[in-house]
C-alpha cells in the first residue's frame, strides 16, 4: 500500500521521489504504518515481500500440477504448438519464434528474481516499538491527559495542530482512560499512549515532520 513491495514499483520508471513520494491513497497507508509501528498485529500480520504476486503463483501452481517450465510461464498455460500446414521457416514464423523466446525470458527471469529475492530478504520483525510513552510522559512531568497530549504533540510534530484537533485527542485520552489523572491510570496507560501517539501520527502535520 506504501509502493515499497520488493520488485514492485509503482511505475516502470520506478519510484517517485521529493513531493511525489506522499500520494492520498499512500497518505492513509502511511498512517495504517504507524499504528502497525505502536501497536503492531502479532498474530494475522504475513510480511507482504513473501507474497507472490498472482503471475507467481500461477506459475508455481502450473509447476506443481507436472508442467514443464515452457509452459507453466506461457500465458496460454500450455507449450505453443504449430498450427498444421504452416510455414515454420518463414521470416514471420521465425519473429513469432524469437517474441515467444523472449516474453519466456521475461517471466522465466521475473519468476527466478522472485525466488532468489525472498531467499535473501530479511523477514519484518512483529514487535511494538521498543520505548515507553508511559515514562516519557512522567519524566516530562505530566499530570493529566491535557499535558501528555501537549508533549506527544510536541515531540511528533514540528508544527501545531488547530485547537479543535488537539481537544479531540484529549477528549480521546480521557474516555480511554476513564480519567483524566495521570497518576491514576498509571498501571494501564501504556496502551492508551499509543493509541494517541497513532492518532498524532496520521494526522497531515505530521507528515512535516
Amino acid at each position: 500500500e506504501l509502493g515499497q513491495v520488493l520488485l514492485d514499483p509503482p511505475t516502470v520508471a520506478g519510484w517517485a521521489q521529493g513531493r511525489a513520494w506522499i500520494t492520498p491513497g499512500t497518505l492513509l497507508a502511511r498512517g495504517n504504518f504507524a499504528r502497525e509501528a505502536v501497536l503492531p498485529d502479532m498474530i494475522d500480520f504475513v510480511d507482504p515481500n513473501l507474497i507472490p504476486d498472482a503471475a507467481t503463483r500461477r506459475t508455481n501452481t502450473r509447476i506443481l500440477s507436472g508442467m514443464d517450465i515452457s509452459a507453466a510461464t506461457s500465458e496460454q498455460g500450455s507449450s505453443p504448438k504449430p498450427e498444421a500446414g504452416k510455414d515454420m521457416a518463414g521470416p514471420k514464423a521465425m519473429a513469432n519464434l524469437l517474441s515467444e523466446h523472449e516474453d519466456f525470458n521475461t517471466r522465466y527471469a521475473s519468476l527466478k528474481g522472485w525466488q532468489e529475492a525472498v531467499r535473501k530478504i530479511k523477514p519484518i520483525l512483529r514487535a511494538p516499538a521498543q520505548f515507553s510513552l508511559t515514562e516519557i510522559v512522567f519524566a516530562e512531568q505530566a499530570q493529566t491527559t491535557s499535558d501528555a497530549v501537549d508533549r506527544l504533540l510536541a515531540r511528533f510534530l514540528s508544527v501545531p495542530i488547530d485547537e479543535q484537533a488537539r481537544a479531540a485527542i484529549v477528549a480521546f485520552l480521557d474516555d480511554q482512560l476513564g480519567t483524566s489523572d495521570l497518576v491514576r491510570a498509571k498501571t494501564y496507560l501504556e496502551e492508551p499512549l499509543r493509541l494517541v501517539a497513532h492518532l498524532i501520527m496520521s494526522a497531515p502535520e505530521y507528515q512535516l515532520a
